[in-house]
């Protein structure tokens, strides 16, 4: 053990031989270079096309640059620059840990203290000088274990380092206490923000600890730890390959390095932790709009100091928006209202509906829209350019007929992304004028009605012209009928007179047409029992160029009660040369053409085949078809398209 009067000899020889080294060497910053240093840290994308990062930026002498303002920040995106729309410094907080390499040297006084009693006061009296809410935590290791882990209250923290003590004299030195260190550093910390320093106050490091040392500054560095050096030495030490080991771990974590004798004024923590209690947090609106690999970068102009950061590389999926409708109506009725004011005229209701529509973000990202439109028949109907964008005003003053539409939206995006939806059909029928029975049919449905009037006439005037080649003119018919009526008049039937008014069992029995409700229709579809056997009474008449098929009255036309039916399940569609499709509406249980499954892009139907809706079948019949063929049941190929 050192005396303290060789202790005091040994500081004198330390002035002269080893002053140039400490100018240096003393209060070493980590990282001091000719320029500023900026570092960005990974964007955050969780709010694009909102950008966030966390940013530092230093100066020439390593000192953190406050009060950066948004105008001396420019972000480099893939090279271009793009201006910042927040600025903020915060305070994470920092995790420190003293680690105490005991050592006899620990015990020898200087003056009326020991070395380690005059750490101890210098570390207590810095502890009771910071802020009780300070966002630190603080903690103490020995290489004899761990005296006290994560306090929060700086006072708390200086009342226990006060109260430790040791025995110096007997204490081994080595690694422990920096191992032990390290492992705390790697636990989480309350905020991912929150920066780690490392107080590593030792003696001269033997063989085998500098040894260590380098992968002990590697650990350090890896886990964003920065490493100061506290080394209680003789002069002379300084000199020696092993302080200039410790020198070189803390400065390549970024760290400082302190040479103390026992007679130096100790470093000022504050000087070593202002650097690393503050960060910016920058936000700013990107401008990428298709997916790939992308880079971010920052350069700070201030004055005469410019910095650029490393850029950062990322991959970003981005893809347009993707409009649906929702709900979209089979059908709409415009009726006409009577007014409720003298000579006012009728008018056709409603004047406008609401279409729903559903936007999805398929990149997980939730672009801002700028702009949504409704396209009918391929022609602009109706366009939002303010919120809210997720639903149209369909105006429908111009339909005073029946017709069929194609409805279409198109979604567009902030980043300049735009994406349609399908076309979905809708039938506008407009209800006929009152007093006008051909006011609201156009088309083929005036033609058939016309039709129909003329021959109903036709065969009135037939009836009435064989009535009168039967001999009876209807004059002598009404006066024969009026004179037996007539009790006076009406002839006495005499029994014994009667013949037989048995009819005879070969003459043929009166007949009545069977009416042909299925005349003015293209073709039907025939219900079919599960054996197959055609139900009559169940014919749906396919009168309309289409006909949606379902268990909703709300959804469909044609309503069919069963539970493997969905509220629309299945459309048909009537093309201009006559042809017939059938398209599944997304239904669970399917559509199948001759037990082929049907997509949603449809299938032509032939005379004769077999259509499953779910459970129900039935039998597709042209009314006049110009070939039959039998049905073919074909392999399953995934599914039967158009």
């Amino acid at each position: 053990m050192r005396s303290p009067s060789i202790f005091s000899l040994r500081r004198g020889l330390w002035v002269g031989v080893s002053l140039l080294f400490l100018a240096f060497a003393a209060v070493a910053p980590a990282q001091a270079q000719d320029a500023g240093r900026v570092s960005i840290a990974a964007p955050d994308f969780s709010k694009f096309p909102d950008v966030q990062f966390n940013l530092e930026a230093y100066n020439a002498a390593g000192d953190f640059l406050d009060n950066l303002s948004p105008g001396e920040v420019q972000v480099l995106e893939d090279g271009k620059p793009q201006s910042l729309v927040s600025l903020e410094k915060v305070e994470p907080g920092l995790q420190i840990i003293v680690a105490l390499n005991n050592a006899p040297i620990f015990a020898e006084r200087s003056g009326n203290n020991s070395v380690f009693e005059l750490i101890q006061n210098a570390l207590v009296t810095w502890a009771q000088t910071q802020p009780a809410a300070s966002p630190d935590d603080l903690s103490l290791v020995t290489n004899t274990g761990l005296q006290f882990i994560r306090m929060e209250n700086p006072q708390e923290w200086a009342v226990s380092l006060a109260a430790y003590n040791a025995d110096f004299r007997t204490s081994q030195p080595g690694t422990v206490s920096i191992n032990q260190a390290l492992d705390m550093a790697t636990d989480p910390n309350p905020d991912p923000n929150m920066k780690r320093a490392i107080l590593y106050i030792t003696p001269l490091p033997g063989t085998t600890e500098v040894s260590a040392l380098p992968n002990l500054a590697s650990r350090a560095k890896q886990q964003g730890a920065r490493l100061f050096v506290w080394m209680v030495a003789p002069a002379s030490a300084l000199n020696t390959t092993a302080a200039k080991t410790l020198y070189d771990a803390a400065l390549s974590t970024g760290g400082q390095f302190f040479h103390y004798t026992g007679s130096e004024q100790l470093p000022n923590l504050d000087g070593y932790f202002k650097s690393m209690r503050y960060i910016y947090t920058a936000s700013y609106r990107s401008a990428i709009n298709q997916s790939g690999t992308h880079s971010l970068a920052v350069q700070i102009n201030r004055g005469d100091l410019q910095a650029v950061s490393e850029a950062k590389n990322f991959e970003l999926n981005i893809l347009p928006p993707n409009p649906i409708f929702l709900s979209p109506p089979a059908e709409v009725t415009r009726a006409w209202i009577k007014p409720s004011q003298p000579g006012a005229k009728a008018r056709l209701d409603p004047i406008s509906i609401e279409i729903p529509i559903l936007i999805e973000f398929p990149d997980g990202y939730q672009h801002p829209i700028v702009r949504t439109q409704l396209y009918v028949d391929g022609v602009l109907a109706a366009e939002n350019t303010q919120p809210p964008f997720d639903r149209f005003q369909w105006p429908l003053s111009e339909y005073t007929s029946s017709a069929s539409h194609q409805l279409q939206i198109k979604v567009e995006d902030e980043l300049g992304l735009s994406q349609s939806s399908i076309e979905t059909t809708v039938q506008v029928t407009v209800e006929p004028q009152p007093g006008n029975i051909l006011a609201g049919l156009t088309g083929w449905r005036r033609i058939v009605l016309v039709s129909v009037l003329g021959l109903t006439a036709l065969v009135a005037a037939l009836v009435i012209l064989m009535a009168r080649g039967r001999g009876l003119s209807l004059l002598q018919r009404f006066q024969q009928r009026k004179l037996y009526q007539d009790p006076v008049t009406q002839p006495v039937v005499i029994p014994q007179d009667a013949g037989d008014t048995r009819r005879s069992a070969a003459a043929p029995a009166p007949t009545t047409p069977r009416p042909r409700a299925n005349m003015n229709a293209p073709a039907r579809l025939v219900r079919l029992t599960e054996d197959g056997h055609a139900l009559t009474e169940n014919v749906i008449l396919l009168t309309h160029s289409e006909i949606t098929l379902g268990c909703d009255p709300g959804q469909a036309i044609c309503v069919i009660d069963s539970s493997s039916i969905e509220g629309l399940h299945a459309r048909i569609v009537r093309t201009s040369d006559g042809s017939f499709y059938v398209s599944d509406a997304g239904s669970v249980a399917g559509t199948w053409i001759n037990y082929a499954p049907v997509s949603k892009s449809g299938a032509k139907l032939e005379h004769g085949d077999i259509l499953h809706l779910g459970r129900v079948s039935f039998r597709f019949e042209y009314s006049n078809p110009t070939h039959i063929r039998k049905p073919v049941v074909e392999p399953y190929q995934g599914g039967r398209t158009i």
